[in-house]
């Protein structure tokens, strides 16, 4: 991790965290955004530490949301598996609610982290509102404002040549302690950004940047035997003995590369080679949840009718990262989800034969665990979490090295990385190549590699949190 070594400041012995979040619910949120699952895995590995309280901070949520989503099931969950509050509607105009909280948690001897996830939106300038009114009220010294950077600045919707992203960017300078990268990349492509504002250089430095890369819980992304694999893809609708199954999880979205997907769909479609007869895909994608919005990519997979109809090819809601693979609390997610799926087009889907055919419902046994092969060909990628799901799950990973996912894929027995080809047909070849000469990895291959899989489970990535979180502290 870049940036001063945070052991000059000792950590306090009770921290709150309070992770200010986006427009959308949480825990479960319905467009499966990163960013939730962050907060997620930094929020439930508080259990590896004593004397630590959550806080999940949202704005004003965008658009009118069934009571499933927000309601008193959804409540529970954040509690149960995720050890963390809820609270709604910060906003400027309301400093004193934020402001407040950190004052009773003052009084409980707390020392407050602010960190604002996904901050390159307004959420900057409300940041360096709330520095101001920590200042005046006396409070800043019992709290420090973060920036947890989940996206490259050149592949934001706000880019550096964009007016706003200068404006979220000077105030992102003048009121973090410290600021906080997915991935090396990330972490570099924003501190070389050098904002001017009435001369002054705002470029973020460097000393306070620090880099967390994403950790999973190990116990549910875990090598699965036979057995278990192969009820799982019988569970999902899958024929049978099929001899390789491909995954994709993400949306179904261009950044993502669902147009290679569907190249790569299209070519099994019509081949008539029996290795690629044998090779089946599961595509875990949160587009399902409002199919209305999402026709385009679903007409694109709804052409490959072989493939479904040899039930080959299942579109699927994988619910594991909220239930965290416990099977207690499947059917409140499902309620959630569903309540919420229904209401967006869900229910006029299924009713189609192919569609309800290719249907393969929800799963709270994570999609890589059960695959062989799993294709990530995306155009941009600030770290690659389901790659990192697919190496813990024994799939073997083909993907695109961009973004930070060259951080993940270290080694060859791991995965194999397709630079982007500037003609797409020949990317699409060099996919195809890759998925049908690759097969999933023996784990007894991996051998040398177990302090890898140590530096990405939950409770490394919350170690290094603090570490950053500490290392901000450093006035």
């Amino acid at each position: 991790m870049q940036g001063s070594s945070p052991s000059q400041v000792q950590m306090p012995q009770k921290m709150a965290y309070l992770h200010f979040g986006s427009r959308f619910p949480f825990p479960v949120n319905p467009i499966f955004f990163g960013q939730t699952f962050v907060m997620g895995n930094l929020t439930a590995a508080t259990r590896y530490a004593d004397e630590r309280r959550n806080f999940v901070l949202l704005r004003e949520i965008n658009e009118p949301l069934s009571e499933s989503l927000m309601g008193k099931k959804s409540q529970e969950l954040a509690k149960a598996r995720f050890n963390t509050d809820v609270r709604i509607g910060y906003k400027i105009e309301a400093l004193e609610n934020v402001t407040g909280l950190i004052r009773s948690l003052a009084d409980d001897g707390y020392h407050s982290a602010l960190v604002f996830h996904f901050p390159v939106s307004p959420d900057t300038q409300y940041a360096y509102a709330l520095r101001k009114s920590l200042e005046a009220s006396g409070l800043i010294g019992h709290a420090s404002v973060h920036f947890y950077l989940h996206t490259n600045a050149d592949s934001h919707y706000h880019r550096p040549d964009d007016e706003m992203f200068s404006v979220y960017h000077a105030a992102m300078s003048r009121a973090s302690d410290g600021i906080i990268g997915v991935s090396q990349a990330v972490r570099d492509n924003f501190v070389k950004i050098r904002v001017r504002d009435g001369g002054e250089d705002l470029g973020l430095n460097p000393d306070k940047a620090f880099v967390v890369r994403n950790g999973i819980d190990p116990h549910i992304y875990v090598i699965k035997d036979e057995r278990e694999v192969r009820e799982a893809r019988l569970d999902l609708g899958l024929a049978d003995g099929l001899e390789k199954i491909v995954s994709f999880v993400g949306r179904m979205d261009r950044l993502k590369g669902s147009d290679y997907l569907i190249k790569v769909l299209e070519y099994f479609e019509a081949s008539k080679e029996p290795k690629d007869s044998n090779t089946g895909f599961i595509i875990g994608t949160s587009h399902l949840l409002n199919v209305a919005q999402a026709s385009k990519p679903f007409k694109g997979l709804l052409r490959m009718q072989r493939l479904i109809r040899e039930d080959r090819l299942k579109v699927v809601i994988d619910i594991s990262k909220y239930t965290r693979g416990d099977p207690r609390f499947r059917e409140n997610v499902e309620y959630m989800l569903f309540d919420y799926a229904l209401a967006h087009g869900l229910q006029n889907a299924l009713n189609d034969t192919l569609f309800s055919q290719m249907y393969g419902g929800t799963t709270n046994v994570p999609v890589q665990t059960i695959s062989d092969i799993y294709l990530h060909p995306s155009r941009s990628e600030a770290f690659g979490l389901a790659i990192l799901e697919a190496v813990f799950g024994g799939a073997y990973v083909v993907s695109t090295p961009v973004g930070g996912i060259p951080e993940i894929i270290v080694d060859e027995r791991l995965g194999t990385l397709v630079p982007i080809d500037s003609d797409k047909n020949t990317f699409v070849k060099k996919l195809i190549m890759a998925i049908c000469g690759s097969k999933k990895p023996d784990q007894y291959d991996r051998a040398g590699l177990e302090s890898y899989f140590e530096s990405y489970t939950d409770r490394a990535m919350f170690e290094q949190f603090e570490k950053a979180i500490r290392g901000g502290m450093e006035r």
